[in-house]
C-alpha cells in the first residue's frame, strides 16, 4: 500500500524538522544520498559525465549539492537550469568544485536528472523540464537521478 501526504502537511513537517537541525543540513543529507545512489549507478564518478537537471527550488538545491560533490570527485558535471534560475547557493558549490551551468534554450535534446520535480502546488508534470527530461528518458540519451537508484544503472548506458 502506497501512502501520500498533502504539500501543506509535507512543508509542515520539513520546517517543525528544519527547526531542530543546523540550516542547510537537510539539503546536505539529501545532497550525499542523491551523490551516493548517482556513485553507485556509475559505477566510476571520475571522468564520468552527469548532468543535472534543476529547478529553481530547495529539490533544485539537492541537485546541485550533489553535483557538486560528484564534481569534487572528479565527475564532468553540467547542470540544466530548468527554470528562471538556480538555487544560488547549490550553484556556487558546483562551480566551486568545477561544474558548468546553462540553461535548458543551451543544452539540447535535454538531459533527465534530479531537482525539477518540486512539492509545489504547480506540481512537475506543468515544469517545462519535465516534457524534455521525458523526451530524453524516452530517447534513452541520458538517465539518472535518484529515481533510476538501484534499478542496475541501465538507465545510464547511452544508446548510438
Amino acid at each position: 500500500m502506497r501512502a501520500a501526504h498533502a504539500v501543506a502537511d509535507v512543508r509542515t513537517a520539513e520546517h517543525a524538522l528544519m527547526a531542530l537541525v543546523p540550516d542547510g543540513a537537510l539539503m546536505q543529507r539529501a545532497a550525499a544520498g542523491l551523490a551516493s545512489a548517482c556513485a553507485r549507478l556509475l559505477g566510476r564518478v571520475y571522468g564520468s559525465r552527469v548532468v543535472v537537471l534543476a529547478g529553481t527550488g530547495d529539490n533544485g538545491g539537492d541537485a546541485l549539492f550533489a553535483g557538486a560533490r560528484l564534481a569534487s570527485r572528479g565527475a564532468l558535471v553540467t547542470a540544466v537550469a530548468a527554470g528562471p534560475g538556480l538555487h544560488a547557493a547549490g550553484a556556487a558549490a558546483l562551480r566551486e568544485a568545477g561544474g558548468r551551468l546553462t540553461r535548458t534554450e543551451q543544452a539540447g535534446s535535454g538531459p533527465a536528472g534530479s531537482g525539477p520535480a518540486g512539492s509545489g502546488p504547480a506540481g512537475h508534470r506543468r515544469h517545462p523540464g519535465h516534457r524534455r527530461a521525458r523526451r530524453a528518458a524516452r530517447a534513452r540519451r541520458h538517465a539518472g537521478g535518484a529515481d533510476r537508484a538501484g534499478r542496475g544503472g541501465r538507465s545510464l548506458r547511452r544508446r548510438r
